[in-house]
């Protein structure tokens, strides 16, 4: 979906500048904004964007937003177990800029589990030998150690569930793949991020932003702005406000590269008393 709407739009971006209308500029609502995203950066030339109530990835949406609730995890995650192909091939070829080293660990450690575990707890027992050869015994004894921590009991392997691990794996799994398609960090940034204004709502359950890159961090100069609601809060009540950030992107980009205001006087006071 997401490659045709890029076609598509690239279609009508070179359309529309054979017609002579300019400026061109794209955007959209929720699943809409982020195609607006998708597709205003895959265009060559400065372009306004103005996404509203989306963010930098899809993945977020289906893995932690309300949308996951809708998922049937123990499908895919079977579907994900029974074939190694999954495992072995599908994964390799899958980029998330979202991935720290954290997250690598844990998609190492499930993956590998219980073997993962069994490593874990003999470089503890290699580091707790090599601290005992280090402290002697003698230093302790004029200021005793209150309470120590029990480090020789780890948790047992049973509290461990591996039906857990591999649902987890297969939540990875689909967040990689919907980060390899819909992530702006796997696409080129637009020639122009200043001209960019995205609308996001600051309680908005369905498109999470916590734990992600910031749309700022890819889109250097981009304006954002908040509304104080969630999606469908946002969405049938602040119609204005979209509009108005889509107003205000186009006079942004007349005016730095057409040299000219696309608002009339009486426009440009009546936005400042609606603003």
């Amino acid at each position: 979906m997401g490659g045709c709407l890029i076609l598509e739009s690239l279609a009508l971006f070179h359309w529309c500048e054979r017609e002579g209308f300019g400026p061109l500029g794209i955007s959209g609502i929720s699943m809409g904004g982020h195609m607006a995203s998708l597709a205003g950066c895959s265009w060559h030339k400065p372009l306004p964007i103005i996404p509203c109530l989306s963010w930098t990835t899809a993945s977020q949406v289906f893995t932690h937003g309300v949308m996951s609730a809708g998922i049937p995890w123990p499908l895919l995650q079977n579907q994900y177990s029974s074939d190694h192909v999954y495992q072995d091939e599908i994964w390799k070829m899958l980029h998330s800029p979202e991935e720290s080293s954290a997250f690598k660990a844990g998609v190492h450690f499930s993956r590998n589990y219980p073997s993962s575990l069994d490593h874990i707890e003999s470089l503890k027992e290699e580091s707790s030998a090599k601290l005992s050869n280090l402290i002697s015994p003698e230093m302790f004894q004029t200021k005793p150690v209150l309470n120590p921590v029990n480090t020789s009991n780890p948790k047992p392997k049973e509290l461990m569930s591996t039906s857990e691990l591999s649902r987890l794996e297969a939540l990875n799994f689909m967040r990689g793949i919907m980060d390899e398609c819909t992530h702006l960090g796997n696409f080129t940034p637009p020639v122009d991020s200043s001209l960019s204004i995205v609308v996001t709502a600051e309680h908005d359950a369905y498109v999470p932003r916590d734990g992600i890159k910031s749309i700022s961090e890819l889109w250097k100069g981009c304006d954002i702005r908040y509304i104080d609601a969630g999606h469908i809060a946002a969405f049938l009540f602040n119609h204005g406000v979209f509009r108005k950030a889509i107003i205000d992107a186009f006079e942004k980009t007349a005016q730095k590269y057409y040299g000219q205001s696309l608002l009339t006087e009486s426009t440009k006071i009546e936005q400042d008393i609606n603003s």
